[in-house]
Formats: structure tokens, sequence, C-alpha cells
């Protein structure tokens, strides 16, 4: 989990903003008690982001993302009961689908790897893997270029499959694939 740079989780779907007040957002989602205290600012679109410990809450049409950085449990456990939420308080939303993402750096170099037609005109920056598993499809970008990084994407069709643990259990994933 130190490794972890970020995680942003991002639920596609047809939003109804004007459903993402400040008020809602404390209540609803964070489920938190008047004393506590939840931040507003806006991109340059004017698209709210709310801001909870940690968390990045960023409300748009198209879709609802959570990221944050410096990674512990009780941002996993926050992160994880907001998504369950989303998914079963709105659960009408069109077109929902779910990505969770995992940063890690990586020290990595793509040399002798021939692809006609490309490799003698472009250099090779990035590889892409995909493996489906029963539940979801993981996707494992290598990134080689000037930022090395490793990016692993959990990529959900069917959100029923995301329970209270995902978060942690994509980690343990992650750390048997990757190591910690």
């Amino acid at each position: 989990m130190k490794r972890i740079k970020n995680i942003s989780i991002i639920l596609v779907g047809n939003w109804n903003t004007k459903i993402f007040k400040p008020s809602w957002v404390m209540s609803e989602l964070l489920g938190l008690q008047g004393n506590e205290e939840l931040e507003l600012g806006f991109d340059n679109n004017l698209q709210p982001i709310y801001k909870y410990k940690n968390l990045r809450l960023i409300p748009t049409d198209r879709a609802f993302e959570i990221r944050f950085e410096n990674i512990n449990n009780e941002l996993i456990e926050i992160a994880n009961r907001i998504v369950i939420k989303l998914i079963t308080t709105l659960p009408f939303t069109p077109n929902l689908l779910a990505g969770f993402n995992y940063k890690l750096p990586y020290n990595c170099k793509i040399k002798d790897l021939k692809i006609p037609d490309y490799t003698n005109k472009y250099s090779l920056s990035e590889i892409k893997l995909i493996k489906i598993e029963p539940d979801y499809t993981v996707n494992v970008i290598l990134s080689c270029g000037e930022t090395k990084y490793v990016m692993y994407n959990f990529h959900y069709k069917d959100l029923g499959f995301i329970k209270e643990n995902t978060i942690k259990n994509h980690i343990n994933y992650i750390i048997k694939q990757h190591g910690n």
C-alpha cells in the first residue's frame, strides 16, 4: 500500500449533477454529522470539487470521480463506502460502469520490441496488458516514457460485483502481481 501513489475511482454514467449539493454529499454520501467539515472548490469549468479529509469527490454529467493520495485504511473504507452508496442510492443512472485505478512508480525500459511499420518510425513508451477475471477486467498499463509508472485498472461492467472490500481486494491483487 505504501508504494501506491494514488487511487482514482471513476463511475461513468449520465449523472444528474443537481443531486450533488453540499448538504446531500455530506449527509447521504459521507454520513457526516453537523460538526464535520466538507470543503468545496471549483475547477476551471466551474464543476464542484468536494474535499473530505484527503478524498476529492468530482461529480460531472458523465462521471463521478473519487481521487486520493496518501493511501490509508480510513480513506480506503470511506472511498469504498461512497462507491457502494452511489451504486445503491442512484441505481437507475444510465450507462453505469466503474473503473478503479491504482498508480505505482515502476522503473521500466522497453527495448528489443519490434512492431513492423511502427518501431522504426515511432518510439514505444507504453504497453497495455489485459486479463479477464470472473468479476472484472484488469488492464495493466506500463508507462516507460519520461514518467515511469504502472497503472492497474479494474474495469467493472456489472456493478453487482463491487462490494464493501473491493478496494482492499484490488490492493491484495496488485501486491500478489507486483509486490508491495
